[in-house]
């Protein structure tokens, strides 16, 4: 059975299906339209009609906003067998028309609005218009963008020996001889520029973001403290993966969290508590280890007291305690900041 598909460029009207669900107890649909839209043919081929469209791709949902457009085509439903066919409409994606990361409405073109009619149409009932800078894309680059400003950028060391005027904005991060080695960027929330001028990621001053890195360098990443075991944070050209943002958590619900490192473990802070409390303070061990060899020194050589009272040494054999073996040379706390 063979026959020809059709397509069609259609505006989006309503989408109340695909934020609500309505299933088989409905009077007015089932579980096989979910997040359908409510569109208008743009073609008079299909007498500019309203069609319920279903999304080509139910995994990956792009929502269309009111007002923005989608390519339709007709094929196979629910419905089908080997010997009879019924059809439903299916969407793609939303068309670039305004070039806009944040919308791409142009209301009014499917049913021919008036200009008064077309100002009162709204891209949706929550949905707030932003102005967007799109990601700087770099030779060879998989980018998923948000409406605002999140995304997703697949990405690998971009050869900097190369011709780089084709790019707006500079490559982040530094390579390392290894042209085309992977890296990932999931970037939350950053600066915005006028007339969609490009921006990259920036892993200083974006509000959050995560780096799965190979060999690449981050020569802007500064952490808030000095590393004083391995390489720098932003010299380092192995796999790394970093996390940014103003305040970081990760919680095991049923069993532990783990660190496990083959050269060291740095904790930079000025404050460090551990478990639940109540809290006591943690003994520093060269202080401690001084007071100790004191003590023993004036039980070893005995004092004379204010009075005049004479006491002398009373334990010789506290003259083979190696003190050393109450510090510890794998586990270090900074003595200037407790």
């Amino acid at each position: 059975m063979s026959y020809n598909v059709e397509f069609d460029v259609a505006e989006v009207l309503e989408y109340d299906r695909t934020y609500n669900y309505i299933g088989p107890d409905q009077t007015d649909s089932n579980v096989s339209e979910l997040f359908a839209l409510k569109v208008r043919s743009c073609s008079k081929y299909f007498n500019q009609k309203i069609i319920l469209a279903k999304p080509s791709n139910i995994n990956i949902k792009q929502i269309p906003m009111v007002g923005e457009f989608v390519l339709i085509y007709k094929t196979f439903n629910q419905e089908s067998t080997g010997v009879k066919r019924r059809e439903t409409w299916y969407y793609i994606t939303s068309i670039d028309v305004q070039s806009s990361i944040n919308e791409n409405m142009l209301p009014g073109i499917s049913d021919s609005l008036d200009q008064a009619s077309i100002d009162k149409i709204k891209p949706g009932k929550n949905f707030d218009r932003k102005s967007i800078s799109p990601l700087q894309p770099y030779e060879g680059d998989l980018l998923i963008e948000g409406r605002w400003g999140n995304s997703i950028r697949f990405s690998s060391t971009i050869d900097l020996n190369g011709p780089q005027d084709h790019y707006n904005v500079a490559v982040p991060w530094k390579g390392t001889n290894l042209q085309g080695s992977p890296i990932i960027v999931l970037s939350n929330g950053r600066e915005n520029l006028a007339n969609k001028k490009f921006v990259a990621e920036d892993i200083q001053n974006d509000a959050s973001s995560l780096y799965l890195t190979t060999t690449q360098k981050l020569p802007a990443f500064k952490l808030n403290n000095t590393l004083r075991i391995g390489e720098s944070e932003s010299s380092f050209s192995k796999s790394q993966f970093i996390g940014v943002a103003d305040r970081i958590l990760l919680k095991a619900k049923t069993d532990i969290v783990a660190l496990d490192s083959q050269k060291g473990i740095e904790i930079l802070s000025p404050k460090i508590k551990i478990g639940i409390g109540p809290y006591e303070p943690v003994l520093q061990s060269t202080a401690t280890v001084d007071l100790l060899r004191k003590i023993i020194e004036v039980i070893q050589t005995g004092f004379v007291d204010s009075s005049g009272a004479i006491s002398t040494p009373i334990n010789q054999s506290l003259v083979g305690i190696d003190l050393s073996k109450l510090k510890s040379t794998t586990i270090e706390i900074d003595k200037w900041r407790l």
